[in-house]
């Protein structure tokens, strides 16, 4: 049951991932903070680059360790960065 969902989720994603959303996401305003897992194979970190160029104010932060939930992955290294 679960993985249905998990699938179905990801074949939202994929379509989505399609659509070339540059203009809107130049359009963010807001400083921005983009958390990318080395290993990711759902949103890849070469995603987060690109996102980071087209973001005014954007920062991009590679966990080098970590795939998708980085910010789990290695928690020490998120709570060190953010609360420094």
């Amino acid at each position: 049951k679960t993985y249905n969902k998990f699938k179905n989720l990801f074949e939202i994603y994929k379509k989505q991932k399609e659509k070339n959303f540059n203009k809107q996401i130049r359009k963010i305003a807001v400083e921005t903070l983009l958390l990318y897992g080395k290993y990711d194979l759902i949103c890849s970190s070469s995603c987060g680059k690109e996102l980071n160029k087209l973001i005014p104010n954007s920062k991009l932060i590679i966990f080098e360790k970590s795939s998708h939930l980085a910010h789990i992955e290695e928690k020490e290294k998120f709570i060190n960065w953010y609360f420094k």
